[in-house]
């Protein structure tokens, strides 16, 4: 296939997959020329939605082991055996063989891909995080217990109402353990349920507080050039400065970029709107088809391609660290669902009160019935609760 006969804008839909079954993609990487390496080149200043796809795709690549011996039809068949009991579905095996007779030397490498990623779980953690993140998809738990991934057999309940973990050089510390460092994969994860809140502190120093609903990928330890995280939910973090090793934190929708500073990122992949508040430092934001630099007191807002970097005061954004919640002139719905995460609680509001708006001030250390009645004195609302649903319903104070 002709290098000239391809244009960037046909892979701005492809998933991680797509791109390592595509034959232009999988030689390109391998044996790059000229013309490839500017395609390339302008697909990534485009920005497109699937740039970690493709990120994600082309370090699959790369990090594979080199293999310069060439596989017979046998050996071919009885890899795929080993892959498919891996989970790999048989279509891929129909297609991978129609590529083998069309571009050899390309599929040397994807089944060398394939083999590496089969042979065991740590060399595959060992690749892109955001790769690792596509491959380990963990809905949050349905028990009230926070998880702490650390291998594929050891994995941690933690029942703390608010939890502390630490890691450094020798091991990782909860509040009532110390695991050794030589018993963890390459990547942890910390899933934080509705109602749970954990702190913790990263290989290299830096801080982060996990809010609830949230999960959290990370390395046990830093690569040396870069640090990164992947964060589907709400953080605060304080990032350790380290100019020859600079910060990202990864989200489905955005990603951002820091040296050493104290931001507040929200990124649920169930909600519409993301927003990163600044508080110390500086951070660049990097989406689809825009970029922003934000400086200290200064808050990122996207929601349904609508995007704003305003000034704004940073306290109602990050109190909740200190088990605070401040919201003003917000409205009721949003109110609701952020305490239904904080609470673990079922809230139903009455369509006819959703965009009641209000200001206050929430000890999130409060009960739920407590907060409730606090609310009322703002906003002009009273509640019940259905034992049956398990639900709290909301409606307007009748005079």
């Amino acid at each position: 296939m002709k290098d000239n006969n391809i244009t960037y804008n046909q892979y701005t839909s492809f998933s991680t997959e797509d791109f390592l079954q595509d034959d232009f993609f999988i030689s390109s990487m391998a044996k790059p020329t000229k013309e490839s390496e500017n395609l390339w080149k302008l697909f990534v200043s485009s920005n497109p939605q699937n740039l970690n796809d493709f990120l994600a795709a082309k370090e699959y690549i790369q990090k594979m082991p080199k293999n310069n011996d060439s596989l017979n039809e046998d050996e071919i068949s009885e890899l795929w055996g080993r892959i498919e009991k891996d989970t790999i579905k048989k279509s891929r095996h129909q297609k991978f063989v129609y590529y083998s007779s069309s571009i050899a030397a390309a599929v040397l490498i994807l089944i060398g891909f394939f083999a590496y990623y089969v042979q065991s779980d740590k060399s595959n953690e060992a690749d892109n995080i955001l790769a690792f993140v596509q491959q380990h998809k963990i809905s949050l738990p349905k028990t009230n217990d926070a998880l702490l991934i650390l291998s594929k057999n050891n994995i941690l309940r933690i029942k703390q109402q608010e939890s502390h973990i630490a890691y450094n050089k020798a091991n990782v510390k909860t509040d009532k353990e110390c695991i050794a460092e030589s018993k963890l994969s390459a990547y942890n994860q910390l899933i934080i349920p509705r109602g749970k809140r954990s702190m913790l502190t990263l290989s290299d120093g830096s801080k982060i507080w996990v809010n609830s609903g949230s999960k959290l990928v990370y390395p046990t330890k830093f690569q040396k050039d870069k640090r990164e995280i992947y964060v589907d939910g709400e953080i605060y973090i304080e990032v350790t400065k380290d100019a020859k090793r600079p910060f990202y934190v990864r989200t489905k929708y955005m990603n951002v970029r820091v040296l050493g500073t104290k931001f507040n990122i929200t990124a649920y992949e169930t909600e519409q709107s993301q927003r990163v508040v600044l508080v110390e430092g500086r951070v660049q934001i990097s989406r689809r088809t825009s970029r922003a630099i934000l400086r200290p007191s200064q808050m990122y807002y996207a929601n349904q391609g609508r995007e704003v970097v305003e000034n704004t005061d940073t306290y109602p954004y990050t109190s909740w660290v200190n088990g605070i919640y401040c919201f003003d002139n917000e409205n009721l719905s949003g109110i609701l669902n952020r305490l239904s995460t904080y609470y673990a609680v079922n809230v139903k509001c009455d369509p006819e009160i959703c965009k009641l708006m209000g200001s206050g001030k929430i000890d999130l250390k409060d009960n739920f019935e407590n907060v409730l009645q606090g609310l009322s004195f703002v906003i002009p609302i009273r509640y019940q609760y259905n034992t049956i649903t398990k639900t709290y319903i909301i409606e307007r104070k009748k005079n």
